[in-house]
């Protein structure tokens, strides 16, 4: 499929007799007419900004497609959907299905899921980034359209891109991410749809305190505690060197960053796709310094790396993959250093936020970051598939772990 399609809808509005919206598919966002898409002056996601958008889709993993549904009156921007469409062809679904608690009788259901689970290929439909934390995925004029009719417009949206795909590749599965609890109001609606929800681990936000003018700053304001740790943790990385690596250095360090990166990716229970190294190259070429790629080197060695986003007018930190060697990591507290690091540099930048994402929720927490909750849709495509692995999103559970609080009991001021 070329271009665009355009599919020409009917709804009444108190300021209009008879409108008529349009749902349009894109397969570039280059295509997407300007005023037919969300921009981050209007106050939507930085990663639904035409220029991330381009940046990613042209350096996208080899079994992501992307997909941009615009819906528009009179052609101008209504509401819009970011669809990336995967194409899971291993076994992480299967091993994912599998590790799931259960009772009878899905229990039955996850033995035949197991003794297939190298014949388990689906094609995926994300509305959102598989890669990043958060409400990147749908958007809509709030000043037009009201929350009630979010998710029937989101809906209409997706089941447009899954018939549109029908006929070359079909949709499997869909998948919906992620809502804060403030997009409650509209993203519960989903489950008329058919949606089952779950929630998944929560992003982890620490808000720079605005009297934080150095790191040393920072440090204060942990109790004795965490003070203490924390610098036994700096010292044990002080023979570790870093350094922020342009284009020419990410391309001339490729392998090395691969490796490291994989170390962590491999981890992961449920693995859809995964960067190359033309993705982070990609990143980097788009946003120069508004993408900071740190190499972190034991002499001429790499040894870890951390990459992050400078996003909005209040330069929030949008952390992004970092990657280590687990051997150095425990002598050196490479992982523990770098989110520091991360804290360091968000001063610096006078930041207004740093979200640290959905990882080593404890280990964050220790750092200061607070837990904010997330809720995912998904559905089968057919409907009998749908109904049997509803036991298996129902048992689904977000990590257990412990909350740690590092900052000091400040007793409210007398009056």
């Amino acid at each position: 499929m070329f271009g665009s399609i355009s599919i020409m809808l009917t709804q009444k509005s108190k300021k209009r007799s008879l409108i008529q919206p349009v749902i349009a598919i894109y397969n570039s966002i280059e295509d997407v007419p300007p005023a037919q898409w969300p921009q981050p002056s209007d106050g939507s996601s930085a990663f639904l900004s035409p220029e991330y958008l381009d940046a990613f889709e042209n350096n996208s993993p080899q079994n992501i497609t992307c997909r941009y549904v615009s819906v528009s009156i009179d052609g101008k921007y209504y509401c819009s959907a970011y669809i990336q469409l995967i194409d899971v062809e291993d076994n992480s679904i299967g091993n994912f299905l599998k590790s799931v608690p259960l009772n009878c009788p899905g229990k039955y259901v996850q033995k035949r899921v197991g003794d297939h689970t190298d014949c388990i290929k689906i094609r995926l439909l994300v509305c959102g980034n598989i890669f990043i934390s958060g409400e990147h995925g749908f958007s809509f004029d709030k000043e037009m359209m009201k929350a009630a009719d979010a998710s029937d417009w989101l809906n209409k949206m997706i089941d447009t891109v899954i018939a549109e795909e029908e006929s070359t590749d079909p949709v499997s599965m869909v998948l919906i991410k992620d809502f804060y609890e403030s997009s409650v109001r509209y993203s519960a609606q989903l489950k008329k749809k058919h949606f089952n929800a779950f929630k998944v681990d929560p992003n982890m936000i620490l808000d720079i305190d605005p009297s934080w003018k150095k790191f040393d700053d920072y440090l204060s304001s942990l109790s004795s505690k965490y003070r203490v740790r924390a610098k036994s943790i700096l010292k044990k990385g002080t023979d570790v060197i870093q350094k922020q690596l342009d284009h020419k250095e990410i391309k001339a360090n490729e392998d090395k960053i691969m490796q490291l990166y994989m170390v962590l990716h491999d981890k992961a229970r449920f693995k859809p796709a995964a960067y190359s190294i033309e993705t982070f190259l990609g990143l980097k070429k788009a946003f120069k310094d508004r993408f900071v790629f740190t190499g972190y080197f034991v002499g001429e060695e790499l040894v870890a790396f951390k990459s992050y986003f400078i996003v909005g007018d209040k330069k929030d930190v949008e952390a992004h993959f970092v990657g280590f060697d687990n051997l150095l990591n425990k002598k050196h507290e490479l992982y523990q250093n770098i989110l520091y690091h991360y804290i360091a540099e968000a001063i610096e930048l006078g930041s207004g936020k740093i979200l640290f994402g959905r990882t080593a929720l404890e280990i964050k927490s220790n750092v200061g970051a607070k837990p904010h909750e997330l809720v995912c849709y998904i559905k089968h495509v057919n409907p009998v598939f749908n109904f049997i692995i509803k036991p298996f999103i129902k048992r689904m559970q977000s990590s257990t772990w412990v909350m740690r609080d590092p900052f000091k009991n400040v007793a409210p001021a007398l009056s």
